[in-house]
């Protein structure tokens, strides 16, 4: 599947600047969760497509790696 390189950058770029990567790491699970919402919330439609994008890859190379560890 190709993944468009401006969309995954676009939404590293917005992660970055709403510092949710740096705030995980001291935060409980139920903080990060309240700010990711509020973080969707104010996604623009680009943004979100973009999330959408990195997720599906994600989740494919979970289902990919799963399958080489059953063979």
């Amino acid at each position: 599947m190709h993944i468009n390189i401006y969309h995954q950058g676009s939404f590293a770029n917005f992660l970055y600047q709403r510092r949710l990567l740096a705030t995980t790491i001291n935060h409980s699970e139920d903080e990060i969760l309240k700010k990711g919402l509020k973080t969707l919330a104010k996604m623009t439609q680009e943004e979100f497509e973009g999330l959408k994008l990195i997720l599906e890859v994600l989740l494919n190379q979970k289902s990919a790696t799963e399958t080489e560890e059953t063979i």
